[in-house]
């Protein structure tokens, strides 16, 4: 009993220590002395899923900054084989969740974009650029089936397994209770 807890233990062990997919921050940027953040709602995104990119602007004492959606604007750039494909991407505002901007868009491929940001920050222009890769913002990923349920799956696995285990040692245990302690039969000569 004490070996087959151990070996659960072990299973539930390798299952949680299994690393998470690395996911890279949202940049942060001072831009004419407001604090900008540009990432993506989700990491990583997925082509072909919608996707949308987050910019939040506070000003020098931390205050969110409303009313910039005419101000900001998004331009995105990937290039699919050899065609370059340039996009706009509209950013809306929340009531609820003042100098936050979103805007959605639909990666076509996976791989590195190249993100610019431009628009107006304290009456002066700026022209920012924000890329994919090591250190930047993450790359579009291509999703592949076992990532929809790699943590559960392996979690029902474990579960099965330690099932399937428990349900072997019990049956051992009542074969060896029905049958291992029957006295024999002496031969009678």
């Amino acid at each position: 009993m004490k070996t087959m807890l151990a070996a659960i233990l072990a299973i539930a062990g390798l299952v949680f220590a299994v690393p998470a997919a690395t996911i890279a921050a949202p940049i942060e940027r001072t831009i004419n002395g407001y604090q900008v953040t540009f990432g993506y709602t989700e990491e990583p995104p997925y082509m072909e899923e919608i996707t949308r990119l987050r910019v939040v602007v506070r000003d020098a004492a931390g205050q969110p900054v409303t009313g910039l959606e005419d101000d900001l604007k998004v331009h995105g750039h990937v290039q699919i084989l050899d065609i370059e494909r340039d996009f706009e991407i509209t950013l809306l505002s929340f009531t609820d969740r003042p100098g936050v901007y979103e805007g959605v868009f639909v990666p076509p491929k996976p791989g590195d974009y190249e993100w610019r940001l431009a628009g107006t920050l304290g009456g002066s222009a700026f022209d920012e650029r924000f890329t994919s890769g090591e250190g930047l913002l993450a790359p579009i990923a291509v999703r592949t089936d076992i990532e929809y349920g790699e943590t559960g799956s392996i979690i029902a696995t474990v579960i099965l397994v330690a099932y399937g285990i428990g349900l072997a040692i019990m049956l051992a245990w009542l074969a060896w209770r029905r049958w291992g302690r029957r006295p024999h039969a002496v031969a009678e000569g």
